[in-house]
C-alpha cells in the first residue's frame, strides 16, 4: 500500500439498545508488491502487549510502532509496492454502555 491509512485502536458501535466498545486485538500484515504475491505474518494484543508472529521469530512490540503498519506515503517517484501494512484488523468487544 503506497497511502497512509490510519486506523482506530478503538471503535465505538451505537445502536438503539446502546453502544459496544471494540479495542483492537489483532493485525494480520501483508509485505509484497501485490495480494497474491508477499509474506503475511500476525500482531497480537496480549495483556497489553503487541507480539509479533513471523513464522518462528516471535517479539515484542511497542505501542507506538503499531503506526508503521498504517502504510506509507512514497517521499518522491520511486514508489515501494513492498511497505509492511495492514491487511485485516481484529477487535474484541470491551464493554457495553
Amino acid at each position: 500500500m503506497v497511502y497512509r491509512i490510519p486506523y482506530p485502536t478503538e471503535l465505538r458501535v451505537n445502536s438503539l439498545e446502546g453502544a459496544t466498545v471494540y479495542q483492537i486485538k489483532g493485525i494480520v500484515v501483508h509485505v509484497g508488491s501485490g495480494i497474491s504475491m508477499g509474506h503475511y505474518y500476525a500482531l497480537v494484543k496480549n495483556q497489553g502487549k503487541w507480539i509479533k508472529c513471523n513464522d518462528t521469530k516471535v517479539e515484542v512490540v511497542e505501542d507506538k510502532d503499531i503506526q508503521i503498519y498504517f502504510g506509507a506515503v512514497p517521499l518522491n517517484d520511486n514508489r515501494r509496492s513492498d511497505w509492511a501494512c495492514a491487511y485485516m484488523l481484529l477487535y474484541e468487544s470491551s464493554a457495553e454502555e
